[in-house]
């Protein structure tokens, strides 16, 4: 018979480790138990979850920009490149997250641009007037939101 060994990773310390659960579990009654052991498994899947939210934000932050608000998605909106990396940049160092290289951005963002509203376009003019870069769908918020 061969025995697979699995990595096990760790994120908090199981109640039955613990010594100060074991020993509330030891002294409590069959219904405090349960109640203990749902609740002890609960702050598990909370622990869990977060620990799963922190790695998905710190991999995949491009996806959590789009998602989070940060733009203002109007139909008739534009926003050039230059700016919308700009506010991933503030975005980024404000949830204290890893910034993406520009290319492996805008790669992500063309992706999946198209399910939040957005259409990439070479043809727009910027605040000054000038031809550029950017997407239609969307618009910069107000400075006074950014610092929030």
């Amino acid at each position: 018979m061969e025995t697979v060994q699995k990595e096990v990773n760790i994120l908090y310390t199981p109640y039955f480790l613990d010594p100060e659960k074991m020993d509330r579990l030891r002294w409590a009654s069959i219904e405090e138990r349960e109640r203990l052991i749902a609740q002890w498994d609960e702050e598990e899947r909370q622990e869990r979850e977060a620990y799963r939210k922190r790695q998905a934000r710190r991999y995949d932050n491009a996806r959590l920009f789009l998602e989070e608000g940060i733009l203002v998605y109007d139909p008739d909106g534009t926003i050039s490149s230059q700016e919308l990396y700009r506010l991933y940049r503030l975005w980024c160092i404000r949830e204290e997250l890893p910034l993406k290289p520009p290319r492996e951005f805008w790669l992500h963002i063309k992706e999946a641009g198209p399910r939040h509203g957005l259409c990439y376009s070479s043809s727009l003019k910027d605040r000054e007037g000038k031809r550029c870069r950017g997407f239609r769908g969307a618009r910069a918020p107000q400075e006074e939101s950014l610092n929030t």
